[in-house]
């Protein structure tokens, strides 16, 4: 029996092939990424005059570890490489076994507080591009040691702060820059969250893909007694050495766990929009700030003030989007920015595939991750968390400047595509986050009326201003029900096998295919609930539509006066 605690040298090894034996394993392995920042603020400076940052990059001057635990039946193997050195492969036992619940804990490396030290994050704050500026500040302690700083320097910090002539002006210009490294730091502990959670789900995707050819770790040893440390430590799961692997003794080969340890993490960092009376108070406002990260890898800076948090998430995000479009801001980056929607829910594993079936296929997934999925969950019980995140380079939404305006040739061809897209995604998405619990089909009543919907073709519009169904004209809504029934017993065939897989054949009975003639016509004698739904795609349908005309006329306006667009944008 092989026992990695007495090998010495190549001799200790089996001659007849490599060592294999497949264990219930326990991976530790440690990572390392420098944290940068991708900055973004715009802030109303005096009246039509906006300036700020799209997408500067700055180096947080730290970085963040992460350590990565992962478990799960792995199959390890020992061999002798091309060099003679003890070879350790840790494979995936095959996807359909593989159970790697992947947890990440992030510790950052942040600047030292002030006095002491003045990073670039503080720096593109107060917008002072180089950081090396800020260094003399630390020796200031009152009016003299101000006035001493380069005139440049001077110059930047009294925009921000206001004139230095006094020396309750200097203490008002420190407690100020002390409040910008607590905003600092507390972006900084964020960030390592956010890096965490980005390379968790990177992790967890390499895991998933792993096929039994997939080395999981993938490392050679010398037999020196270094190499040998590190060896019995990996043979035991813990390459938390990694990073500090001498490679006069130790090899690390690209593989699953192993790739890319050493990288950089870029995060989006917003801060909000600030309106010409809040930059009058910007050293307070800036003070009173939280930083929370949205799910989706990016950071914002947020009011405090609860009622404000909304306020101020929508105003900020709808300038961003456009400013570029309408050359307002130092734009450093065409396409640095995202605009991102996450979907989290927790599915019964028997039920996962077909729930997600419709999300996938609707993203340009094919049947192979469809079928993926459902080999991952076959047999299991319990329950899986599920999170999709759908994300969009910011750039593409100033196309919004580009939609035509009402007395366009273009706005009927244009607007009615938008309509039918609108249309299908939410086919899509009302039914998913409404049955996401299983037990929302036992409710006929109103499960009915939202079959019947997703079942129903969208509307490709009539007229420049009829782009959807009109849930009061008799006319159209029986070209809405005769569309829904050509789809509606494959939609129930669907619905039928979901609840027969989920144990619940009393309800899956009323859902049969042979019943969809009789469901049609009691949604059609209740149609209250299905008026509804078809009056939400009215709704969103002409709220974008909206956004389109009104982007069209901050093109025109931006022509003149892109500052005031801008400004009006964020009236949205």
């Amino acid at each position: 029996m092989f026992d990695p605690q007495t090998v010495q040298s190549p001799a200790d090894l089996p001659k007849d092939g490599p060592v294999v034996a497949e264990i219930q394993g326990h991976l530790r392995v440690a990572a390392r990424r420098r944290l940068l920042y991708s900055f973004h603020w715009l802030r109303e400076v005096a009246l039509r005059n906006i300036e700020g940052e799209l997408g500067l990059n700055v180096d947080a001057d730290g970085d963040v570890f992460l350590q990565l635990s992962a478990n799960g039946r792995c199959r390890r193997q020992v061999s002798l490489d091309e060099r003679g050195w003890m070879r350790l492969q840790i494979f995936n036992r095959g996807s359909r076994e593989l159970d790697l619940g992947v947890q990440v804990s992030v510790t950052a490396q942040v600047a030292t507080p002030l006095p002491e030290e003045h990073d670039a994050l503080v720096a593109a704050i107060l917008g002072v591009h180089e950081a090396h500026w800020l260094k003399p500040l630390k020796s200031v302690e009152d009016l003299a040691g101000f006035q001493a700083l380069d005139p440049w320097v001077r110059q930047k910090i009294e925009i921000f702060f206001g004139p230095m002539q006094s020396e309750a002006d200097i203490a008002r210009f420190l407690e100020g820059l002390r409040a910008l490294v607590v905003l600092r730091d507390s972006i900084n502990r964020q960030a390592a969250a956010a890096v965490g959670k980005k390379y968790e789900a990177e992790i967890s995707y390499r895991c998933q893909s792993a096929t039994q050819e997939t080395a999981l770790v993938d490392c050679s040893f010398d037999f020196t007694r270094e190499g040998l440390r590190a060896f019995r430590a990996a043979w035991e799961g813990n390459f938390s050495w990694v990073l500090a692997a001498d490679v006069r003794h130790i090899e690390v080969r690209p593989a699953a766990l192993t790739s890319n340890l050493r990288s950089r993490s870029v995060v989006e960092l917003h801060l909000p929009f600030l309106d010409r009376k809040e930059w009058a108070k910007r050293v307070e406002s800036l003070a009173n700030m939280e930083v929370a990260s949205d799910g989706n890898g990016r950071l914002l800076v947020y009011h405090v003030e609860a009622s404000k948090r909304l306020a101020s998430k929508n105003s900020y995000q709808s300038v961003l989007v456009l400013a570029g479009g309408l050359s307002v801001g130092r734009a450093h980056s065409t396409s640095s920015f995202t605009l991102s929607y996450s979907d989290q829910r927790t599915l019964r594993c028997s039920q996962a595939s077909r729930i997600l079936a419709p999300a996938l296929r609707a993203y340009g997934f094919d049947d192979r991750a469809v079928d993926f999925l459902a080999g991952l969950s076959a047999g299991r019980h319990g329950e899986v968390d599920v999170s999709l995140d759908l994300t969009v380079p910011g750039s593409l939404v100033s196309a919004w400047l580009e939609a035509p305006g009402e007395r366009d040739l273009q706005y009927f061809p244009v607007y009615s595509k938008v309509s039918v897209t609108v249309q299908r995604a939410l086919r899509l998405w009302l039914p998913l986050s409404y049955f996401s619990g299983i037990a929302s089909y036992d409710t006929l009543e109103t499960a009915f009326p939202l079959v019947v919907y997703q079942a129903s073709r969208p509307f490709a519009g009539a007229r420049k201003f009829e782009l959807t169904y009109d849930a009061m004209s008799q006319q159209r809504m029986a070209v809405f029900f005769r569309m829904a029934a050509q789809r509606l017993p494959k939609e129930l065939a669907r619905v039928e096998e979901l609840l027969i897989e989920a144990g619940k054949r009393g309800t899956a009975a009323f859902y049969a295919p042979r019943h969809a003639r009789n469901i049609l016509t009691s949604v059609q004698r209740r149609p209250k609930l299905i008026h509804s739904l078809v009056a939400a795609d009215a709704h969103f349908v002409n709220a974008l539509v909206k956004l389109g005309c009104q982007g069209h006329q901050l093109r025109e306006k931006a022509a003149k006066d892109p500052a005031r667009a801008v400004k009006l944008l964020s009236r949205f």
